[in-house]
């Protein structure tokens, strides 16, 4: 015969199994409030610009490409984190293109958001003749909106003049570098000595043909290559480019005479 089994039983019940499921709750409750504060305070714009974001991400495509492999292409073709998102996140980008948006839809200038900042690229024929550095008459009305945009931004500016690969040898230009620097530093000294940019916050440099953003092989592709970008600094583009400031300025004054 099977002996009956007795559980020990003194009594007492623990009353520390409500804290439990109170922690659990607590926790829940923390989480849901902490997403409803963080949607409350994200704008139309940016929870749409988020949206397509994770959309795009979300529903993308393989393509192959010859001699590359295969890699993930979004189905607009601008990759996981779209560029749509990265301008409309960038407080300078907007800043700028608010005040340049009418010159950006007439085709005057371009604007690109990279690591180091927003570049405003200005083509060779909106501001220059072909192998001059002199500024064209009617292109000061350009850069005085340029300026007025960048006159209140702390963001150090450099400035950067580029050219096509097509040989240049002149009394003034005998290359393309003299050409490129010389366009530079012009615009730098009309936006300094006729807007008051500051004079240690801008600099001005020439890449001749040496940093293209097109090929060379058409009239076409060199004409996207002859411009000069503006190039506005965020922090990781100042901690890349360093400016010089402060106390480099009173040990290499010469260094720092391009910014004046």
């Amino acid at each position: 015969m099977r002996k009956r089994r007795y559980q020990y039983d003194d009594g007492k019940e623990n009353g520390d199994r409500w804290l439990l499921s109170y922690a659990d709750f607590i926790t829940l409750l923390f989480a849901f409030f902490t997403v409803m504060y963080a949607l409350s305070s994200m704008s139309e714009v940016k929870y749409k610009a988020l949206s397509e974001s994770l959309s795009t991400a979300f529903s993308v495509e393989r393509e192959t490409k010859a001699g590359d492999g295969e890699y993930l292409r979004g189905s607009e073709g601008e990759g996981p984190i779209t560029t749509t998102f990265k301008k409309i996140f960038s407080e300078d980008f907007r800043t700028i293109q608010g005040g340049l948006s009418e010159l950006e839809s007439d085709e005057k200038l371009k604007l690109n958001l990279e690591a180091r900042g927003v570049v405003v690229s200005i083509m060779e024929r909106n501001v220059f003749k072909s192998g001059s550095a002199d500024i064209l008459p009617e292109s000061y009305a350009l850069l005085d909106d340029l300026a007025d945009t960048l006159v209140d931004m702390p963001n150090a500016v450099k400035i950067e003049g580029h050219t096509d690969n097509v040989p240049i040898s002149t009394k003034a230009f005998p290359s393309n570098w003299e050409l490129s620097s010389k366009r530079a530093l012009n615009i730098l000294q009309y936006l300094v000595d006729e807007h008051g940019l500051d004079p240690g916050n801008i600099s001005a440099t020439g890449y001749a043909e040496f940093r293209p953003v097109a090929s060379n092989d058409t009239p076409e592709e060199r004409g996207k290559n002859r411009r000069v970008d503006i190039v506005i600094l965020n922090k990781e583009g100042n901690m890349i480019e360093p400016m010089l400031t402060g106390e480099l300025k009173e040990r290499f004054p010469a260094a720092s005479a391009v910014s004046k």
